[in-house]
């Protein structure tokens, strides 16, 4: 009788999540991170600007978004590497960009991410043959 109720126990612990559920999850710990760390920067770093700060935010935001994009294609690394490429040269321009412009909204991101998403989207087309899965030109 032991035996069987240890057996039930370890069945029981060893259920899988499913995937959307391990999905929604990493989803939810991702998001408490980025607020953590937004709390963190706004408490312990009170000189950077509320432009860096949306710098920082919204590429956060772009990086997820093209993960989410090429996530099928994780096991090759030309597509990471171009991606990262790709996100070096936004870095660098809107770092010129800030570094010259005194008032950037913040609003300003909302209109460029997307024309950024296309635009990467269509440069890793051209150079690597690779669309996102439910992307259909």
């Amino acid at each position: 009788m032991g035996s069987l109720q240890g057996n039930i126990r370890s069945r029981q612990r060893s259920v899988p999540l499913k995937s959307e559920t391990r999905n929604f999850l990493l989803y939810l710990l991702i998001g408490l991170g980025l607020v953590a760390v937004i709390v963190f920067c706004s408490l312990f770093l009170p000189g950077i600007s509320h432009e860096w700060f949306s710098f920082v935010f919204f590429t956060m935001i772009l990086i997820f978004v093209l993960t989410r994009m090429y996530w099928p294609f994780r096991k090759s690394p030309r597509v990471w590497l171009l991606l990262f490429f790709l996100l070096a040269l936004h870095t660098l321009a809107y770092m010129l960009l800030l570094h010259h412009v005194r008032q950037w909204p913040a609003l300003w991101y909302l209109m460029t991410m997307p024309i950024e998403v296309m635009m990467f989207a269509a440069i890793i087309y051209g150079l690597l043959r690779v669309l996102p899965p439910k992307v259909k030109l």
